[in-house]
């Protein structure tokens, strides 16, 4: 292990008139919720997923805090990290003063662990519920483990096994995740040069990571959404048989609104604007579908490439982009819709597909990742080859020329596990976990080699490719 590198104590704050650290009452619990963002106004599923369960937990008696990176990057392992106190959905929230996306500080970062000793000393918990450790550091999980805590880590995405998040190369989902020799080849197009012994140096680090990664996981609770990404885990080592499947629950989006249908039948595409979720597959697919079917686009999207993405869609008009939206508009944004189409090639258990299904529509959905765990083909939506325009087409089609279909796809969609249900079990956990919890100190290896061997990270990545 790395010595402790503790910053001045004048770089954390005094804290602030917030409850009293320490245990509030006789069996209530005191639990930190972790993860890489934490807004007012969430754009992305796992942290409205975050928000929404700390205001669950919160209903059921449990004193909730939150913990996320907010500032500039930290650019090297000798940056010193601050956190000051502020609060979201009038609940404490924890903010570290830097966010960490350095290939070679991400698996441990000495100030992002030393400002998280002086929080866990500062406000005392009963546990603490990691969500990710992108954007601050991996051995966060073993300072919590150091101190003798339950710690819980909720698997949102590929990160622990992939620097990447998800498993994507150019040829689409990487089949072989548990190969470093394929990860590595993914990578080595960011080396300075592309030596023999900077490959090797890379290799390296990359078996470190995932041997640290397998070393601080199989002491951590793990939960898994999905089984798709609960079996990803097992195949690259990481805690073999030790995964609970725990679907997420959902925030109530309130009633359905209904719509008089206008013009042609609407498809809906949400989800903020990444390579990851092949919006090109999606215009590819409807470009002939002129005066046929229509294609709304909803969701974020950098703002250098929102003009080119308008221009790009100009010479269709039944394919628009509608802009960003926020989860309180999804009731008018899916009513009268035909279907919400999802065309990523990753995703685990994703939260607009069953947004869509909570508000009584259809999902057409590439068959990757955790989809088809939500999606039943013939049951509540139509699921295509992931990568495949003309297969996804002919599902729209399907809808098109048989109206039943639509009718009997909605009959088939089973009420959507909510938050609040989903709160009650993890409170059981939770309990349970902290009943048997013992200190467990964690040796593990740490990258100390290689610190030369990039050009840049984060990498700039090429172009994007979010369109035709």
């Amino acid at each position: 292990m790395l010595p402790a590198c503790n910053p001045p104590e004048p770089l954390f704050p005094d804290p602030l008139p917030f409850p009293e650290a320490g245990r509030t009452a006789a069996g209530k619990l005191r639990v930190l919720q972790v993860t890489h963002c934490l807004v007012e106004e969430p754009q992305a599923g796992t942290e409205s997923y975050v928000a929404n369960l700390g205001k669950a937990l919160t209903d059921l008696g449990v004193e909730v805090l939150f913990l996320a990176p907010e500032g500039p990057p930290a650019t090297n392992s000798g940056d010193a990290v601050s956190w000051r106190e502020t609060r979201l959905l009038d609940l404490p929230l924890l903010q570290f003063d830097r966010h960490n996306q350095n290939f070679m500080t991400h698996v441990r970062h000495p100030g992002f662990d030393a400002a998280f000793r002086n929080i866990l000393q500062r406000h005392p918990v009963d546990l603490v519920h990691f969500h990710h450790t992108y954007l601050s550091s991996i051995s966060l999980l073993e300072v919590a483990l150091e101190q003798g805590l339950p710690v819980v880590l909720t698997l949102h995405d590929a990160w622990h096994l992939c620097p990447l998040l998800h498993c994507i190369n150019a040829q689409g989902f990487c089949d072989s995740p548990e190969d470093l020799d394929r990860c590595a080849i993914c990578l080595e197009s960011w080396l300075e040069e592309r030596t023999e012994e900077n490959k090797q140096k890379l290799l390296h680090i990359l078996t470190i990571r995932r041997d640290y990664v397998q070393a601080v996981l199989s002491r951590c609770r793990l939960l898994s959404p999905s089984r798709f990404l609960r079996n990803l885990h097992y195949r690259c080592g990481v805690a073999p048989g030790g995964i609970i499947h725990l679907p997420l629950g959902l925030e109530d989006l309130g009633p359905a609104l209904d719509a008089d249908p206008k013009g042609p039948p609407r498809f809906v595409f949400l989800g903020n604007i990444l390579p990851v979720k092949r919006l090109d597959l999606a215009v590819k697919a409807f470009t002939p579908l002129e005066g046929q079917a229509s294609l709304e686009i909803w969701g974020g999207c950098p703002q250098d490439q929102q003009k080119t993405l308008r221009q790009t869609l100009s010479p269709f008009p039944h394919i628009r982009y509608r802009g960003p939206y926020q989860r309180s508009d999804l009731p008018r944004i899916l009513a009268g819709a035909t279907a919400l189409v999802m065309c990523s090639d990753f995703e685990n258990y994703p939260l607009v597909a069953r947004e869509s299904l909570m508000l009584g529509v259809p999902v057409i959905a590439s068959r990757a990742g955790g989809l088809p765990e939500i999606v039943h083909h013939g049951e509540n939506g139509l699921l295509f080859p992931p990568g495949d325009a003309k297969a996804l087409r002919c599902s729209v089609q399907r809808l098109l020329h048989r109206p039943d279909l639509k009718e009997r796809l909605r009959r088939g969609i089973a009420p959507v596990k909510t938050i609040t249900q989903e709160a009650g079990e993890l409170l059981d956990l939770y309990h349970s976990w902290k009943a048997i919890c013992s200190r467990r100190p964690v040796t593990c290896p740490t990258p100390q080699a290689g610190h030369t061997v990039f050009k840049a990270w984060p990498p700039s990545s090429p172009p994007a490719t979010i369109w035709p």
